[in-house]
Formats: C-alpha cells, structure tokens, sequence
C-alpha cells in the first residue's frame, strides 16, 4: 500500500481528492494538511511514501516545502497537483527533482497513471495536462509570459518585498526611469494590467525568482 500525504489549503477539495485516491487500489491516503510547515512536521511523525502537493499555501507554499523534502528525505516521491499548467511552474519544479506535476482539470485515469508511474519508477518525470490547458500556457508563452531576464526577475523579487521604483533602483544601481521602462515591459509580458496586478503577482512568485 502506497502511504499518500496530501497537502493543499482547501478543505473541500482535499476531501473529495482523499475519496478519490483512496478509491484506487494501491494507495491511501494516511494524512491530509493545510501547508508546507504542517506537511514537514507529518512526514517526520508517521511514514508517508508519497506527498501530493498543491503550490499556492500560506505558510509555506509547495516550492519551498518541495526544497527541504528533496534535501532531508531524496527517498520521498513527491507529486505537484495545481491549477497552474504554466512551463515556468513546470520547470522549476522538475528542476528540484519531483517525480510529477498534475493540473486539476486532469481525469481520474490520468491522476492513477501517473501515480502508478511515479511509484513503479517508470520514467524519471510524470507531467498530465489537457491539451486545453497545454494551448493556453502555449498562448501565454508565446506572449512572453515565461520568457523573463535576469533582470527583470531580479526586479520582480525586489517588487515582492514592497521596494519603491526609488529603493530598486538603488539596490540594483539602476536609474528609476530604467526602473519603470522595467515595470512596463513586464506588465506587458505578463499580460497584467496594473502595478496593483504586477505586485500581487510578483508576491505569489516570489519563491520562483530567487
């Protein structure tokens, strides 16, 4: 029996997704939590094989939660199931090693094959994506979504901290019109409307652009 932790910060959807999993044959799901710090402290308590883990978590979100377990415990499957179909995501997550990245709007069929996949050790990476959402990060892509500089990331870590155009520029040694050049090429890159959208933005991703 493969023992599944799985974290994600709605209770409604942790339910129905525990229903489903322990449905399947093979697997169980032995404990359920709201965020990262929470799911640390599980796996350290009882033994899981495998955490199922949404991004987006107060407290500690999946990419920083994913960082520590790879590092403490490189046995430990450890499966993304998100919202987010963006190949930025994506990326960054085969980069720390999981084993798979699921998006929600995936059938019950692919959530078991990529399972099984994972525990059987069948392929190094596991991705299951609708072709709906695979044309939409294509669309996004193509817009420049995911194709970011250093130094834009660089700004968009600073933006995440609260800094004015003033205050980044100083950090980086940049002029505050260059600054602002900066803010708007990312706004339409990210196809955001405002520095409103950009902030919100740049603080739900500031764990990518370290």
């Amino acid at each position: 029996m493969v023992r599944i932790l799985l974290v994600d910060d709605h209770v409604m959807f942790r339910e129905g997704m525990k229903a489903l999993i322990n449905d399947l044959s093979d697997f169980r799901v032995v404990a359920e939590v709201s965020n990262g710090h929470e799911a640390l402290k599980i796996v350290e308590s009882i033994p899981v094989d495998l955490v199922l883990t949404d991004i987006h978590m107060s407290e500690m979100n999946g990419f920083e939660m994913t960082k520590q377990l790879r590092k403490a415990y490189p046995e430990l499957k450890v499966v993304v199931l998100t919202m987010d179909s963006n190949s930025f995501y994506i990326d960054s997550f085969k980069g720390l090693g999981t084993h798979g990245y699921i998006t929600k709007a995936t059938d019950l069929d692919e959530l078991k094959r990529v399972l099984i996949s994972v525990w059987s050790s069948e392929h190094p990476f596991q991705l299951a994506i609708t072709d709906k959402e695979i044309l939409q990060s294509e669309l996004k892509e193509n817009m420049g979504a995911t194709r970011l500089t250093k130094r834009e990331k660089e700004i968009l870590a600073h933006i995440s901290q609260g800094l004015t155009d003033k205050e980044i520029a100083s950090h980086l040694f940049l002029s505050p019109y260059t600054i602002i050049a900066h803010r708007k090429n990312l706004l339409s890159k990210l196809g955001l409307n405002n520095k409103v959208e950009l902030a919100r933005y740049a603080i739900e991703n500031a764990y990518l652009l370290k």
